[in-house]
This record gives structure tokens, C-alpha cells and sequence, in this order.
């Protein structure tokens, strides 16, 4: 609706904006990229993932619950 439209304009970013990070990732010959594999990019940045995200335990009930959901509609 009306809320999505204009809320999405401002948070969201547009396809070809929201692809720049993947495309310089993908195409980078620098070797602070390309050596960090696994890294956390936004924005065009490396950064730090969330607390949440850097959590095992999360990561692990994640990977678990997946599998469980990915076998129900198996």
C-alpha cells in the first residue's frame, strides 16, 4: 500500500544502488578485498556483523531450524 510506497522510498535502496557492494566484491583485484573472504560488507564497506550474527549459539539454532523447515516441505 501507500505506507510501503513512500516508507520504501526512503529506507530502501534502489536494485542497481543495492548491487554495488556485491559487483565491487565480485570484481576487486585489491588484496584487502579479496583476501577477506567471509567478511561483512555494507555500503561498500567492510564492517562488523551484529552481535547476534557473530553468536554461535544463534548461529547454530539457525542452521538447525533451517534444516527442520527445508524437511517439513521435503
Amino acid at each position: 500500500g501507500w505506507l510501503i510506497d513512500v516508507t520504501g522510498r526512503v529506507v530502501l535502496r534502489s536494485p542497481k544502488t543495492g548491487a554495488k557492494t556485491q559487483v565491487k566484491l565480485a570484481s576487486s583485484t585489491r588484496p584487502k578485498v579479496v583476501a577477506s573472504t567471509g567478511a561483512y560488507w555494507s555500503h561498500g564497506m567492510k564492517g562488523r556483523a551484529s552481535r547476534h550474527a557473530r553468536n554461535r549459539e544463534e548461529a547454530r539454532w539457525l542452521w538447525d531450524e533451517s534444516g527442520r523447515l527445508v524437511a517439513e516441505v521435503s
